[in-house]
């Protein structure tokens, strides 16, 4: 293909050019990707000084998988690239390729990315992109002018002429139909936003946490904010890899900076200071028309060369490399990439890392290939192995160290009485808990279940290096710090003949709390001189809902009545009108039946009264016998058009004097 110098303009857009400019082919290399990355963390025991043992640092280093004795680790799976090798390839190359060996050649650079393998005529550029928030704003904006100057006044502190709320609804239908409906809180964060940088960062954690598949944050999930945010807050400095042809390298530079809405303008104006000289220098070394075989030449370091003739290519799956960040209090920091050698490795638990914050893991498969090579200028030819890794970007995962498994309720709960203290002794003992993270209990007590708990005494035992943030906050009147485990609390605020109810709840060192144990009554009585006590409800009731298994029946079945004649029942449903899903209506009346028993005690004699609510009838047409059928949802809009100024429907029963039962149903009172 004939080298070309010039450029030809394809179109034109806000004032600027943009080009399509000739260039030779670009050589690389291609290494398969590892696919289907996941990680998840594992909690197994507390430690005092979670937050604080690992630091970062560079480099590579082999991989030493946690035990099952870790206190907590995160395992990483994947699936390798697909490829097939007969055993004594296999073998010879893992002779000469073990973990020593591979951990030697990765810290002495001799690992490329297949990115960066290209030929020599073209020109490696990594750029990374600041301020993306504000951009995000000005390009998804659709104003030219917004780059331009308001980026520039919102630098400046100024304020800006727009709108952010009418800002927030233009971005939110930029990005409809690129990744999905936008979540309504997604729009919502971003009108209450207060600036355009507040809004680019609302844009950017949905932008990076959407990206990721495994990751994907449901806004309208019911973790707490600092949950999502924690998820969603991922680099939001993005580096580019470019390849460009010296030839046209400046000219490219040139049009590009052009575009004033272009995401990366400012770093790639940066590169004028040096693509002109690069590319007049090209252009010299240039031959003027004509393929010349250095267009397709790649330049590699070797691990082995040999002058023997070469036969074929071969490339060798052996291991894989793990690229890991740490996202901690909105500072990035790398960690040592780990190493895992070897060509079956598709798993690995990293024990390496700290309570709270967010690792990032990008997984490289790494390949040995030997292919003909030609020996600097001597010209000599033979063979070369070197190594090159995937680029790894459809194999990264992202996971948070935060555990989110409340504790278990108390055991042993019981309550008796201090003679010495005059009041009623509350005890109980820890729960079988495999992490061994309960650090905080808490008493709560109540006089009746009608009324809800009030926290009484918090018993802290927290010996954390650094605390954690606890969920709930109280005043530091009912907080007692202990030393040891404390599993006792004596409540001397309760009168004697007051019943109270007690429960406790345990709270582990971040912040999740267990449901309510055993919920015991009790009362002391004077006369006799002794603590009564009954059950009021079996553990587990959550805090929101200390009533949940109440012991207490909600009905009563028993009603004792005497000197009475006539019964009266109402049927006072709770829904008027019932629908089926396809939006017919149903007759739910005809589906009732009431039986009220009756006992006579003096007597000893008993009857059974069964009310079937087969139709619903007019007050003019009811009788014990027969009555006219009518529209179910007339009826009951008739009887219950208005609620708040008539009575309820009633069944009158009336029992004669011949022992038999007679029924009439009739609507009280009226408008």
């Amino acid at each position: 293909m004939p080298e070309s110098n010039s450029t030809f303009t394809t179109n034109r857009n806000l004032g600027f050019a943009s080009g399509i400019f000739s260039s030779a082919p670009l050589a690389s290399v291609d290494a398969p990707e590892p696919t289907n990355a996941q990680t998840n963390f594992v909690y197994k025991f507390f430690t005092k000084n979670e937050r604080s043992e690992y630091t970062g640092g560079t480099g590579v280093e082999i991989a030493r998988s946690a035990d099952v004795s870790a206190p907590r680790w995160i395992e990483i799976s994947f699936k390798k690239p697909e490829a097939e090798y007969n055993a004594k390839t296999l073998q010879e190359v893992t002779s000469y390729l073990d973990g020593k060996t591979l951990i030697e050649l990765a810290q002495g650079g001799y690992i490329h990315i297949e990115d960066s393998v290209t030929s020599e005529r073209f020109q490696r550029e990594q750029i990374t992109a600041s301020g993306l928030d504000l951009r995000t704003v000005a390009i998804l904006s659709g104003s030219a002018e917004s780059l331009a100057t308001g980026v520039e006044r919102e630098f400046a502190g100024g304020e800006s002429s727009r709108s952010i709320s009418e800002l927030a609804i233009r971005i939110s239908e930029s990005l409809t139909g690129v990744r999905g409906d936008v979540p309504a809180e997604l729009v919502l964060s971003a009108s209450s936003a207060e600036n355009d940088a507040q809004v680019g960062q609302t844009i950017i954690k949905y932008l990076n946490a959407s990206g990721q598949s495994a990751q994907r944050v449901n806004y309208q999930s019911r973790e707490s904010k600092q949950q999502i945010e924690r998820k969603a807050d991922v680099v939001t400095d993005r580096q580019e890899t470019l390849g460009i042809n010296r030839l046209v390298l400046d000219s490219v530079v040139q049009s590009s900076i052009c575009n004033m809405n272009h995401m990366l303008h400012d770093e790639i104006n940066s590169m004028r200071s040096t693509s002109a000289d690069i590319q007049s220098a090209a252009r010299a070394q240039s031959a003027s028309s004509g393929i010349s075989p250095s267009s397709y030449d790649i330049s590699v370091l070797p691990f082995y060369t040999n002058s023997r003739t070469p036969t074929s290519y071969r490339s060798v799956l052996v291991g894989h490399i793990i690229e890991k960040l740490e996202i901690k209090g909105g500072l990035v920091s790398e960690h040592p990439s780990i190493l895992l050698v070897g060509s079956d490795a598709q798993n690995y638990k990293d024990g390496k890392i700290n309570y709270g914050s967010t690792y990032k893991y990008r997984v490289r498969s790494v390949f040995m290939r030997e292919v003909p090579a030609t020996f600097g200028t001597s010209g000599r030819r033979g063979v070369a192995r070197f190594l090159v890794s995937s680029s790894g970007e459809s194999a990264e995962s992202i996971v948070s160290c935060v555990e989110i498994v409340p504790p278990p309720e108390v055991a042993d709960f019981m309550v008796s009485y201090d003679y010495d203290a005059q009041g009623n002794r509350v005890s109980w003992s820890l729960p079988v808990n495999p992490q061994r993270d309960i650090k905080y209990f808490q008493i709560f007590r109540r006089f009746n279940v009608n009324q809800p708990f009030s926290l009484i005494r918090v018993i802290d035992f927290d010996d954390s290096t650094e605390r954690e943030t606890l969920r709930e906050t109280y005043p530091n009147s009912v907080v007692e710090k202990v030393e040891i485990v404390k599993c006792l609390y004596v409540d001397t605020k309760v009168p004697q003949e007051t019943e109270a109810i007690y429960a406790v709840c345990s709270v582990d060192a971040h912040g999740l709390t267990s449901g309510y144990s055993l919920q015991m009554a009790c009362t002391f009585r004077r006369a006799k001189n002794l603590l009564e006590t009954r059950l009021v409800s079996r553990p587990g009731a959550p805090k929101t809902y200390p009533n949940l298994y109440v012991s207490e029946e909600a009905f009563v079945d028993v009603l004792r009545s005497s000197d009475r004649r006539t019964l009266l029942t109402f049927f006072d449903p709770e829904a008027l009108r019932i629908r089926s899903s396809n939006g017919a209506p149903e007759n739910f009346v005809e589906e009732s039946s009431f039986t009220i028993s009756i006992i006579n005690e003096d007597l000893s004699l008993s009857d059974k009264i069964v009310l079937n609510s087969v139709k619903l009838t007019t007050p003019e047409t009811a009788s014990s016998s027969e009555a006219s059928r009518f529209d179910a949802d007339t009826a009951v809009e008739e009887a219950y058009g208005n609620r708040r100024s008539s009575s309820p429907t009633s069944f009158n029963i009336s029992r004669g004097d011949d022992s038999s039962s007679s029924m009439r149903m009739s609507r009280r009172g009226g408008r």
